[in-house]
C-alpha cells in the first residue's frame, strides 16, 4: 500500500506541510535509508508538482527537525542517527493515531468501541495479507 499525504487528515495543509510529510514518511519507513543523498530541489519539485519553493520549504522544514542535513558541495542527505529517526517514527504514529481516534469519536465509536472496530478491521487485513 503506498501511503498518500492526505491520509494524515489534513487535507487543508499547505503544500509545502504535505511535501514535509511524505518526504518524512518516506524517511521514516526507509523508502529513503539513513545516510541517502535526497534528489535536488527542482528534481524533488517536479516528481511531486510543486514549486521549487515549495519543495525548499518542505527541505528546510525537514532539516530544522534533524531528519537530513546539507553538506555545501554535495547537497542534502538523510540523517544517520537512528535515535531521531526513531523518535519522528513515535511521533507521527502518536499524530496519527489520535486522528483516527478524533474521527472515530466523530462517528459515534468511543473506548471499547472503537478499540473493537480497530481490531476486526487489523484482524481482515492480516487474513488479506495471509
Amino acid at each position: 500500500m503506498i501511503w498518500k499525504p492526505f491520509q494524515s487528515g489534513d487535507i487543508t495543509a499547505a503544500p509545502y506541510m504535505l511535501l514535509t510529510e511524505t518526504v518524512m514518511v518516506d524517511i521514516l519507513s526507509g523508502k529513503i535509508r539513513p545516510g541517502q543523498k535526497l534528489p535536488s530541489i527542482r528534481q524533488l519539485a517536479k516528481e511531486h508538482g510543486v514549486s521549487p519553493t515549495t519543495a525548499q520549504r518542505a527541505l528546510d522544514a525537514l532539516q530544522r527537525e534533524g531528519l537530513i542535513s546539507t553538506h555545501c558541495t554535495t547537497g542534502k542527505f538523510v540523517t544517520t542517527d537512528i535515535v531521531i529517526i526513531q523518535q519522528w517514527r513515535k511521533h507521527l504514529i502518536d499524530k496519527w493515531v489520535f486522528a483516527l481516534i478524533k474521527n472515530l469519536d466523530c462517528l459515534g465509536l468511543e473506548g471499547r468501541a472503537a478499540a473493537k472496530e480497530i481490531e476486526s478491521r487489523l484482524l481482515a487485513v492480516q487474513a488479506a495479507a495471509s
